[in-house]
């Protein structure tokens, strides 16, 4: 089982497998297999990076606290993880430094150990 990271805006290729969107937010220009837009952070989350309000480290921090108390879409993620072998999980950021999805990639990935 392969977890990937891409932004939505790189070009989708075969080797993307199931390609996952979890933003809050989507263009009809996107190319994604399934949106699961509670995977997101939270908007005041989002409000305060962009603000400059919190550090990064306490982005990471509330953000994994966030997605631990949405454990019915982990799982329904979990179970397309293993369904489809690879899945790419797709967010607007160009990089995945400073990106959620990269943190839900890690999280994720401790259930595959």
């Amino acid at each position: 089982m392969v977890i990937k990271t891409k932004s939505v805006f790189d070009q989708g290729d075969v080797g993307d497998g199931f390609r996952v969107c979890v933003m809050r937010f989507v263009r009809s220009y996107y190319k994604y297999d399934l949106w699961l837009s509670d995977l997101a952070p939270s908007i005041e989350l989002l409000n305060d990076w962009r603000g400059k309000r919190i550090s990064w480290e306490e982005y990471e921090r509330r953000y994994l606290e966030e997605i631990k108390g949405r454990k019915e879409v982990i799982e329904k993620l979990l179970g397309l993880i293993k369904e489809k072998g690879v899945v790419t999980l797709l967010c607007a950021e160009k990089e995945d430094k400073y990106c959620h999805r990269r943190l839900l990639k890690e999280y994720l990935g401790r259930f595959f150990s």
